[in-house]
């Protein structure tokens, strides 16, 4: 089981709060927003469903199809906001920007390396379908088309090229 993201005064747990000020982009009122609304809680479940995709879990965290509906009942910006970041992190660990250490180092595979060009097309799509937010679109759906890729490790997707 998780453990709280916030104390009993309501104040984010201490070994939380650098990830949650990181997600909130240093914003401290932001971060104890998140820490009040389990954020904390919901990006554990948001990694292990995704990871689950990666590796391939038959548990049924490993089909796109059930993660995209629990996803679309979920509040769409944190999702596609929190997968932003995990490709962002992704993309500055292959790039030698950051300590792989403090990255989703889980999904990458030293075997088989995620292809940077791949990972900036696929934060092309993340990006599309968040600008598509406050209209009339099928999240299920849409969240399917950004998680069916990680099934096969995004080497489905073109490669950007030039």
């Amino acid at each position: 089981a998780c453990k709280s993201a916030s104390n009993s005064a309501g104040n984010p747990d201490p070994q939380h709060w650098d990830f949650l000020l990181d997600f909130a982009g240093g914003a401290p009122l932001k971060a104890m927003n998140l820490a009040a609304e389990g954020f904390y809680e919901l990006s554990t479940e948001l990694d292990r469903d995704l990871r689950a995709l990666v590796d391939g879990q038959g548990d049924g965290r490993g089909d796109p199809i059930a993660v995209a509906e629990r996803w679309s009942k979920l509040e769409p910006e944190i999702c596609l906001d929190w997968l932003i970041r995990q490709v962002q992190s992704l993309i500055k660990t292959n790039t030698g920007a950051t300590d792989a250490e403090t990255c989703a180092t889980h999904l990458q595979n030293p075997s088989r390396p995620l292809h940077l060009s791949r990972l900036f097309s696929y934060l092309d799509q993340i990006q599309r379908v968040r600008g598509l937010l406050g209209r009339p679109v099928n999240m299920q759906l849409a969240f399917e088309a950004l998680l069916i890729p990680w099934c096969h490790r995004l080497e489905l997707l073109p490669e950007l090229t030039g």
